[in-house]
């Protein structure tokens, strides 16, 4: 029981701070857009991987490129 409150708990926690994180790439979550990128990192930290700096740049180019082939991040490609 303990195993399947934390995994859930765990998860909710997981998504939430990558929700924050989507905000802050939009620049929607502070004054300036360093600190929007700090308020990025720092949140950062609960997951224990670093990703919200590269997350943020493949994330402008899928919004900058949408829907363009080979450009857009978010588009699968052929291998």
């Amino acid at each position: 029981m303990f195993l399947a409150v934390t995994y859930i708990f765990g998860g909710a926690i997981a998504h939430a701070s990558h929700i924050l994180i989507h905000d802050f790439t939009h620049f929607a979550g502070g004054q300036s857009p360093n600190m929007c990128q700090l308020f990025a990192i720092l949140n950062n930290l609960c997951t224990g991987i670093p990703s919200a700096i590269s997350y943020g740049n493949y994330h402008a180019d899928h919004h900058n490129f949408n829907g363009e082939y080979r450009k857009d991040s978010g588009l699968p490609t052929v291998t």
